[in-house]
């Protein structure tokens, strides 16, 4: 997908920029992905759509490499690390974990490459199938409320303003998923 274009764009270093890694989405993603869309306008823009289920939603590459690559120079690392205050070496140990994902302890003075630092991208991929994962072990129930107009008058329905409630909230695609006779959680 497009986090691990991003990723694989950003370990080769200096070489690349917002443009090979945008023409990288687009050589991949146009042929693979029908949600994945890009006239040429947007393309002369740097810029992209994907049709996700509330909507299209349009993305502006500028700045992506550097946003993702989100690192702290390996200088400042070494400082903290070798502060003479116990707090500030802490301080390095948690800040190393978090963007080495979670090495042990007595790997933390050993020098990264940015080939093997994980990505503002990469840390997002990591935390949100964590989150799948546990919402995949537990059994939710959602109560979900409809604004029935946007006066918030009573007795009032106005039909099109439930409709895109009820689309944005993926309801009418969970149904007409169930519908096809897929399983549905």
């Amino acid at each position: 997908g497009i986090l691990a274009i991003l990723d694989e764009q950003c370990k080769l270093g200096m070489r690349c920029n917002d443009k090979t890694f945008v023409s990288a989405v687009y050589n991949k993603c146009m042929a693979t992905s029908e949600r994945f869309d890009a006239t040429r306008n947007q393309k002369g823009q740097g810029k992209f759509s994907i049709q996700h289920y509330a909507g299209n939603v349009e993305y502006d590459t500028a700045g992506f490499m550097e946003k993702n690559r989100d690192e702290i120079p390996m200088e400042t690392s070494e400082l903290f690390f070798n502060s003479s205050c116990p707090f500030i070496q802490d301080v390095a140990l948690v800040i190393s974990m978090n963007t080495n994902g979670n090495q042990k302890q007595n790997q933390k003075l050993e020098r990264q490459s940015s080939i093997s630092r994980i990505s503002v991208g990469g840390q997002f991929s990591s935390q949100l199938q964590k989150l799948r994962g546990r919402i995949d072990e537990t059994h939710p129930h959602y109560v979900r409320c409809l604004k029935p107009n946007d006066q918030l008058q009573p007795s009032r329905f106005d039909p099109n303003i439930v409709v895109d409630q009820l689309r944005c909230g993926g309801i009418l695609e969970a149904i007409r998923v169930s519908r096809a006779g897929f399983p549905h959680r």
